[in-house]
């Protein structure tokens, strides 16, 4: 909970590195992994701060780690990706709407 707080307060400041460093450190650390509150907070934060690429990388980093993403998380991409023009990769978090995570 705490972390996803951590992130989440990154997220609103638009400290997108730092966002990241905290769902990393998790990841590092015997924390068990970041939940769907914490990546959606990261996605987030990176699409604030128009880091289309660092937003799909979580997106994608998280599908293959078994997180069920819910339409917030990829809305959340796909909006990064329409910020910075990057239709191909809105296209590819669309379609992962589609198809069972």
């Amino acid at each position: 909970v705490s972390r996803n707080a951590a992130v989440g307060a990154c997220s609103l400041a638009s400290r997108w590195q730092q966002a990241l460093f905290w769902l990393r450190e998790a990841a590092s650390q015997q924390i068990p992994k970041a939940d769907i509150v914490g990546i959606s907070a990261g996605i987030t934060a990176c699409t604030r701060a128009r880091q289309a690429g660092k937003a799909m990388q979580l997106f994608q980093d998280s599908q293959a780690g078994c997180l069920l993403l819910d339409e917030v998380c990829r809305g959340a991409v796909i909006s990064a990706c329409e910020r910075q023009s990057a239709w191909r990769a809105a296209i590819s978090a669309l379609f992962a709407l589609a198809s069972p995570t």
